[in-house]
């Protein structure tokens, strides 16, 4: 009876059997149609290892064409077993299908794996380079965000759908550099751009706020900015580090640097915090000849 066959929040009170469920693989073979192996699967998930048994069973069932049967064999490996090469293969599989509505759910499944799907990774940056479905690469970036890894392939594949120019994508971009900006400098300075880049007022300010709440986690990555070669992405960092009152006390050089940037609201920038650090030690009024001094064009 495969109605009895489900996880073990639907059995109630009644005692896990290991062996009937191991019986039950058979269906993987012959047996039974994709829905009923799809609720063995789901069963085998809930014992977790003690059903390792079953792992030679569930890889046969991963080679169906089913693609929701695939999609439950690979939760089911990844939970019994996620030591196993290519765990989460027939999920990954899914992507390519030529249904969207089987991508997403395949997404759907990955996102709710979190770090878990981390094997998933170069494909879902595949996915939101070249899926013609909006929503789709959308749900990519969302995976992505949940594995959270990040690395130079990452980064890359968020500018090039930053380049699209489609504001919903945009936004989904901009949430997988905030994950990543307390701990990525490439992310950062990503973020830092895009704000500079981005026509709409609302959409700076959400990306302004982004990179306020990265600060407040971690500044180490603002302190690498502020060095910066980029000088539009310096003047950036800077003005946020003025707003969260870094200590430049001990690297006066991006400051120095500033004063003879082209933008002279960036040299205006950098006299006030200057003026701001010596006064501190000299007083404001000989901080000022000091610095402007030695600065005539700010």
């Amino acid at each position: 009876n495969t109605n009895a066959v489900q996880p073990a929040a639907g059995r109630r009170a009644m005692p896990f059997r290991p062996d009937f469920y191991y019986q039950m693989t058979g269906s993987f073979d012959y047996d039974f149609g994709a829905s009923a192996q799809s609720r063995v699967a789901d069963a085998l998930t809930t014992f977790g290892p003690e059903a390792g048994e079953a792992i030679p069973f569930l890889l046969l069932a991963g080679q169906s064409t089913d693609a929701n049967l695939r999609a439950h064999v690979a939760v089911a490996v990844q939970k019994i077993a996620p030591s196993t090469p290519a765990a989460l293969a027939p999920l990954i599989r899914n992507l390519d299908e030529k249904d969207a509505q089987i991508r997403r759910q395949a997404l759907w499944t990955l996102a709710s794996l979190g770090t878990n799907a981390a094997e998933a990774l170069p494909m879902l940056l595949a996915t939101t380079r070249h899926d013609p479905e909006m929503e789709v690469r959308k749900g990519a970036m969302d995976c992505i965000s949940k594995i959270g890894r990040v690395n130079d392939d990452v980064i890359q594949a968020m500018n090039e759908n930053l380049a699209g120019n489609n504001s919903s994508v945009d936004y989904a971009a901009y949430g997988v550099l905030a994950a990543f900006s307390d701990r990525s400098k490439e992310a950062f300075v990503s973020l830092i751009k895009a704000m500079r880049n981005c026509p709409d007022g609302e959409t700076r300010q959400q990306i302004k706020y982004y990179l306020q709440s990265a600060v407040s986690r971690d500044n180490t990555m603002l302190n690498k900015c502020v060095f910066e070669a980029d000088p539009d992405a310096r003047y950036e960092a800077l003005q946020l580090a003025d707003q969260f009152g870094m200590d430049f006390s001990d690297s006066r050089a991006p400051l120095q640097m500033m004063l003879r940037d082209k933008n002279p609201e960036a040299r205006i920038l950098a006299t006030n915090m200057l003026i701001q650090l010596d006064g501190a030690i000299y007083g404001r009024p000989v901080a000022e000849l000091l610095i402007r001094g030695g600065n005539l064009n700010a």
